[in-house]
């Protein structure tokens, strides 16, 4: 018997997880940079509450990155000069909105939001200083239009007040309203396995 594809099977499945280890140790890690957005999603007249808690791991980007990312949304530094993120499950599973800010982010500012874009992830990202964007898809619809704002509520690990209105794909309004939470954790791979 070949236990070749087994022991690939078992890398893939800890590769996806986000776990930084090898394959026998037992002390593996799983570092992750967590935003929790809650609020609500409005689509044509049709309200969703949302509850969207999404992460990212530092094997998801790598060290370099990970700390890039980590150094703008949790210890307010401007060494990136900006991040973007996503939240998924807003609909179908191919369906999300990302935000992207610029630094330095301040307690009390508010940044306007008026570029809607097409992309999401995570990482750093390089933006105008001052600005922030937004993207939104939708049943394969992206949103053409976007006005409102974004308020920092703390920099120091990144509290958002998101308010936002869009059209989507030039046909269909929409608004985004809630806040938008970061945490860092620690946990082991079978954590991030679930």
């Amino acid at each position: 018997m070949n236990a070749r594809p087994t022991v690939l099977a078992a890398a893939l499945v800890l590769a996806s997880s986000g776990c930084d280890a090898s394959l026998f140790d037992s002390n593996c890690s799983a570092d992750r940079i967590v935003a929790r957005f809650d609020g609500a999603l409005t689509l044509g007249g049709t309200e969703q509450q949302l509850g969207r808690e999404d992460a990212v791991a530092a094997t998801n980007l790598g060290p370099p990155v990970f700390r890039q990312l980590n150094d703008v949304l949790l210890e307010g530094s401007a060494s990136a000069g900006g991040a973007v993120w996503s939240h998924g499950g807003i609909g179908s599973a191919n369906d999300f909105f990302a935000l992207a800010v610029a630094t330095p982010l301040q307690d009390g500012q508010i940044r306007a939001v008026t570029n809607a874009f097409q992309g999401g992830g995570w990482g750093p990202q390089a933006l105008a200083p001052g600005s922030a964007a937004f993207a939104l898809r939708v049943d394969g619809l992206w949103a053409t239009e976007v006005a409102g704002e974004v308020t920092v509520v703390d920099a120091t690990p990144l509290m958002l007040e998101v308010d936002l209105a869009f059209m989507l794909s030039d046909e269909v309004a929409g608004t985004l309203s809630g806040t938008d939470v970061f945490r860092y954790e620690r946990g082991t791979c079978a954590d991030a396995r679930g």
